[in-house]
């Protein structure tokens, strides 16, 4: 995913795993990183998000577009919970959104864009 290629751009010494929503959390991985980045997914159930960002000197970083994703998020924050750092908005692609966040100083080159359109 161009997502994930655009995170690598930022560190190119990260280890990306591939994983659908609905798979098991690869909590062996998620226990050896310094940091998490979420691009495009989400640890389900919630609870799953919890104990991510609660493992100690883990920063989780999380970029989505599916609302069903930024309204769990929403009730946790009603609930006291802290955000996670990335960015959420359904009205754009994840694409899109990891570039604001990795590159917030630098024009989106054309291939972003480009896929960007292509993804709603």
């Amino acid at each position: 995913e161009l997502s994930a290629v655009i995170v690598r751009k930022l560190y190119p010494d990260i280890e990306l795993l591939g994983w659908a929503d609905c798979d098991e959390t690869p909590w062996d991985k998620i226990l050896e990183a310094d940091e998490i980045w979420l691009v495009g997914v989400t640890f389900y159930p919630w609870e799953e998000m919890r104990a991510a960002h609660s493992y100690a000197d883990h920063q989780v970083i999380w970029i989505d577009n599916r609302q069903e994703s930024i309204d769990a998020e929403r009730d946790a924050e009603g609930h006291g919970e802290p955000r996670f750092p990335g960015l959420r908005d359904a009205g754009r692609a994840v694409c899109d959104l990891t570039w604001e966040y990795c590159f917030p100083n630098e024009p989106m080159p054309s291939y972003v864009l480009v896929a960007a359109l292509m993804e709603r």
